[in-house]
């Protein structure tokens, strides 16, 4: 009976030492992950402090935040009309204007000598005023064919001669069915399809709504604009808009870096340190966002070298940087 008994608890002694083997450390008896300590650079959202050596190294390029006005804007595409065209349409109306004024001069000349001794005969007044009446006719059809090709252009015709001579431009913008604007827009800007430093928007004078573009459903204008730049038959982009717009700063295109799904800019504020700042994305435009928040008119915002910043803020570009 004492062996049994022995034996029962050899037995156990072996089990309660396997458990304790199959046990996981504890938190606080775990080894550390880091063998040396985080730097302040590692912190996310910490302020970079360069001298001017180390930001010379960066190659690092500042320029001071210009304020613009942003309004939403609906995206066309446009063709500049040849004046030949319009010069065509200009020379028609011309033409039937004067032959309809010569027209009706010689019928009332014959309807005021009918009644007078040795008047025309009565053929021949039936013959003019046929005449006058094709005449008027034949004005009637020019205006409307202008009309329909121009629609209803502010101020009427009173810049059909500059169209016709090419000294404005008259553009043809159309928005596809899907993106036309909510309504009629207030502001339309013209900018050339490659953007480039060569190249600036070009003003527009006026625009109106024009006929639809059986070629491309949707919401089509016509557009007057400065000739100087705008090649006849060239293509072009129309950007439409409408209310007041919001004030706010332009962040360029090459000052931004993405971090964390966050788009980011630099701003030096002070002089040589670095801070990092959220730029909201949903107010795009020409070469860079808009944003309200964040960053003042005339901050020194780092335009060349944020993403060997963005490295040195978050640590991996510890050892390189000087």
């Amino acid at each position: 009976m004492n062996g049994r008994l022995l034996y029962a608890l050899i037995a156990l002694t072996a089990l309660a030492a396997c458990g304790h083997r199959a046990a996981p450390p504890d938190a606080a008896d775990a080894p550390a992950t880091h063998s040396e300590p985080e730097t302040a650079a590692a912190a996310p959202g910490a302020p970079v402090t360069l001298d001017a050596a180390q930001a010379e190294a960066l190659d690092l390029v500042v320029a001071p935040a210009r304020r613009v006005r942003y309004r939403r804007e609906t995206q066309g595409y446009a063709t500049v009309w040849s004046h030949d065209a319009i010069a065509q349409y200009t020379a028609d109306l011309a033409t039937a204007e004067a032959a309809s004024r010569q027209s009706a001069a010689a019928l009332a000349r014959l309807q005021g000598l009918a009644a007078t001794p040795g008047a025309y005969p009565g053929d021949l007044l039936d013959s003019a005023t046929r005449q006058a009446a094709t005449d008027a006719a034949a004005l009637h059809l020019a205006q409307q064919k202008l009309s329909a090709f121009l629609g209803d252009a502010p101020g009427g015709t009173a810049h059909l001669t500059d169209w016709a001579r090419g000294h404005r431009k008259l553009v043809r913008v159309t928005f596809p069915a899907g993106t036309a604007p909510e309504r009629r827009p207030e502001h339309v800007r013209l900018a050339p399809l490659v953007p480039s430093a060569a190249t600036t928007d070009w003003p527009v004078e006026a625009a109106w709504a024009a006929p639809a573009d059986p070629a491309v459903p949707g919401y089509s204008l016509w557009v007057s604009a400065a000739g100087v730049g705008l090649a006849e038959g060239s293509r072009v982009i129309a950007w439409a808009s409408s209310g007041a717009g919001t004030e706010g700063v332009l962040i360029p295109a090459s000052a931004l870096v993405v971090s964390d799904d966050q788009t980011w800019c630099f701003v030096e504020r002070p002089k040589g340190t670095y801070q990092r700042i959220a730029v909201a994305t949903e107010r795009p435009m020409d070469g860079g966002y808009v944003v309200t928040t964040g960053v003042a008119v005339g901050d020194a915002v780092v335009i060349h070298g944020a993403g060997l910043l963005l490295a040195r803020m978050m640590g991996a570009g510890a050892d390189a940087a000087p």
